[in-house]
Parts: C-alpha cells; sequence; structure tokens
C-alpha cells in the first residue's frame, strides 16, 4: 500500500470499527498465473469492446446530426466512422469471448497438480458426496469390483 493510499485506509478502517486494520485476505499464489490469464483476456475484450462502441457512437452522431442538418456527409468522414458488423474486429472480439469461455470452464489448478486423481482437491466433500450416494443407492464411482488393483493388472495383461 503506497502512502496517498494510507489516508482513505485508515478512513475505511475507522468506519468499520477495525482500528487496528483489516486483515489480509488469504490468497493462494500458485493460482495467479492462471488467475492472470483469464483477467488480461477479458481486459483486452472489454478495451476492444469499448473502442468497437465508440466507433460506432461517434458513426452514429455524424449520421444524427447530418439527418438534422439535411447535408450529406463527406465520403471520407463515412469511411473513417464506418463500422460494418462483419468487421475483423468484431470476429477478434467473439474469438476472445469464445477463448475466455473456454478458460473459464476449465478448472484453476496451480502448477504441478493434476486433476487425474479423486484426492487432487477439484472434488469437495468427496466424503460427503459418497455417503450421500450411498444413502440414496447410487454409485458414485462405477467400478465396484471386488479386485485389488494387482488382480486387475495381471487380467489386463492375459488380455493384451
Amino acid at each position: 500500500m503506497g502512502a496517498d493510499e494510507m489516508e482513505p485506509y485508515k478512513k475505511i478502517c475507522k468506519v468499520l470499527g477495525k482500528e487496528e486494520g483489516i486483515p489480509e485476505f488469504p490468497v493462494e499464489m500458485a493460482y495467479f498465473p492462471a488467475i492472470r490469464k483469464r483477467t488480461k483476456l477479458a481486459s483486452k475484450i472489454d478495451k476492444d469492446s469499448h473502442v468497437n462502441l465508440k466507433k460506432e457512437s461517434t458513426a452514429e452522431w455524424f449520421r444524427k446530426h447530418a439527418a438534422e442538418m439535411d447535408i450529406e456527409l463527406d465520403d471520407d468522414i463515412i469511411r473513417e466512422t464506418s463500422t460494418p458488423k462483419d468487421d475483423a474486429s468484431a470476429q477478434r472480439i467473439h474469438d476472445l469471448k469464445q477463448e475466455l469461455k473456454r478458460l473459464l470452464d476449465q478448472p484453476i489448478l496451480p502448477m504441478g497438480n493434476s486433476s487425474v486423481y479423486l484426492t487432487s482437491g477439484l472434488v469437495q466433500q468427496l466424503p460427503e458426496k459418497f455417503r450421500e450416494s450411498e444413502k440414496l443407492g447410487k454409485k458414485v464411482v462405477p467400478n465396484d469390483t471386488k479386485k485389488t488393483a494387482i488382480e486387475a493388472s495381471k487380467q489386463k495383461r492375459k488380455r493384451n
């Protein structure tokens, strides 16, 4: 926190009744690369969308005022302010949105972690889910054979 932020921070603490300060929010630093990638992409989408919206509003402003004054716009002004809907920037924004959606659909894992194993932390409250499924008569894990891992691997080798 910079020196210019200390005064507002103290005021906020006083209003909240936290004279000793606000405790730091725990943040897992291993998640930052994935979060940063998503926020940069969202910022780029926002910036590009804003630029397109500004172009469209400028073009609309020129058209509206030209119509009110009963004059024709100069070809240069029309060319500068024209923004066709099938513009490359609109397609780029669409592609960026698709990429962001794809990233947001993926779970955020710290570097070096995998979602292959049930114990990787992606399945929250795993024991509770097992107990709940037993009560409802559902199978959480589809393979309920009584084989050991060694027996299964020997059987798999025989098939190959």
